[in-house]
């Protein structure tokens, strides 16, 4: 591990010394652990399993663990894994995740890892989602996605329809939906002069003209001036 080596240099009849350092790498004795522990969890002094590695004594390591884990675990320096928060108990009946180890040489530094599996045993199957829920909830999504895909059809399909008669409407091709009746500004009874007049004493007719009629019709009616 430690070796001394003499180099001798044939350069102007001198020589030096050059000491190498050999140190071991750092491995985890499996590539994956299986580990299970009894629900509930409410001591952060239950260990739930311990890791292995092989490092150089001349080193240092210490240990990680990877993604979201570590809220709900804790290593050790000697490996060792346990709970992190009895407050918080576990969501789920499995978890998986990564370890790392880091061994520190001096300035040299190597990492392995190694694969996690931490099963709970009698989990409660309460707070386990059913198969039944989730089609459920699966159903529910796709009611909603079918209504907002009508409400979007339907709203097309009009401003479809008020285009269209705008465009034809434009062209004259179609009355309006609402006509406003223009009514004749001359209504009731009126006296005019007849070009034909029935007799010679009257020469004045009355006329008669209604809400519907945009012609006077006279009634032939004489009257004396």
């Amino acid at each position: 591990k430690k070796y001394l080596i003499r180099f001798i240099l044939y350069w102007k009849s001198s020589q030096t010394n050059l000491t190498v350092r050999l140190y071991n790498p750092v491995s985890f004795s499996t590539n994956s652990y299986v580990f299970s522990s009894n629900y509930p969890i409410d001591n952060t002094s239950i260990v739930i399993g311990s890791v292995q590695v092989t490092f150089d004594n001349l080193c240092s390591v210490q240990y990680a663990l990877a993604d979201q884990s570590s809220t709900f675990f804790t290593i050790s320096q000697l490996g060792i894994i346990a709970w992190s928060d009895p407050s918080n108990p576990p969501r789920q009946a499995v978890y998986r995740f990564q370890v790392t180890v880091q061994q520190n040489c001096s300035s040299l530094f190597m990492n392995a890892s190694a694969d996690i599996i931490i099963t709970i045993n009698n989990f409660p199957s309460s707070t386990l989602p059913t198969a039944s829920s989730s089609r459920i909830d699966d159903s529910t999504i796709y009611a909603i996605i079918a209504g907002v895909g009508a409400f979007i059809l339907i709203v097309i399909a009009i401003l479809f329809v008020i285009i269209y008669y705008r465009i034809q409407r434009a062209k004259h091709r179609v009355p309006p939906f609402f006509k406003i009746r223009k009514h004749s500004p001359a209504q009731g009874l009126s006296f005019f002069k007849s070009k034909s007049p029935l007799s010679d004493s009257s020469p004045y007719t009355l006329g008669v003209r209604d809400d519907d009629s945009s012609n006077s019709s006279s009634d032939q009616t004489s009257s004396s001036p």
